[in-house]
């Protein structure tokens, strides 16, 4: 079975959830973040209220670069990162669905954690995608079973914006989009939203 598939990992066991409290987890495509550098945008949002809680600062794994193979240490940090994560943000586009680290490992990793232990799980919409569901197993014993789980049912960023249903492009335009429009304020204010939610959901202090 393949180390850098999900399945492999919740059929080996993942280390168990709140051994120790771990680093919010980010999972995100190193091409995309070339592209528009939402990742460093929005960490920098997120780091005053994670100093205001004393929480540690979020993990980004800095990816490989494009061909070379993944190493074993690389998969087993992720994995162990993932397993103690006390929430997780994704984002989401064409480029994370194309990668297989992303796709494969990370992501359905994350929608178990979420699904089995009810870790908090944020989805940004950094990019355009067609990919509406995903195959995660889901262990019971020593059977197990896969379903699909169908990613718009969980919502995204713009959903999580206050003026969602009110302002029309905010449905449309990915991040990628408004930033490249110059809709910064835009986008910041859905990353703001985002974290908002994250925030009250851990209870943590907002600045």
């Amino acid at each position: 079975m393949n180390r850098l598939h999900a399945d492999y990992w919740i059929r080996k066991g993942l280390p168990p959830a709140g051994r120790r409290r771990g680093q919010v987890f980010i999972s995100y495509s190193s091409l995309n973040e070339a592209r528009n550098g939402l990742v460093r945008r929005f960490s920098g949002l997120l780091k005053p209220v994670l100093e205001l809680a004393g929480e540690a600062p979020v993990y980004v794994y800095t990816h490989p670069v494009s061909g070379s193979r993944y190493g074993v240490s690389f998969v087993e940090e992720v994995v162990e990162r993932i397993a103690h994560a006390p929430a997780a943000f994704v984002f989401k586009s064409a480029e994370y669905f194309a990668s297989e680290i992303c796709s494969e490992l990370e992501l359905p990793l994350l929608l178990w954690r979420n699904r089995v232990h009810g870790m908090p799980l944020y989805f940004i919409y950094a990019g355009a995608s067609s990919v509406e569901a995903l195959p995660v197993s889901f262990p019971a014993g020593n059977r197990s079973g896969t379903s699909k789980v169908l990613l718009g049912e969980l919502g995204d960023d713009r959903k999580a914006h206050p003026e969602f249903r009110s302002v029309e492009y905010l449905r449309d335009q990915s991040l990628q989009m408004l930033l490249e429009d110059g809709k910064s304020a835009v986008a910041d204010a859905r990353l703001l939203a985002v974290i908002a939610d994250f925030a009250q959901t851990l209870k943590l202090p907002m600045a």
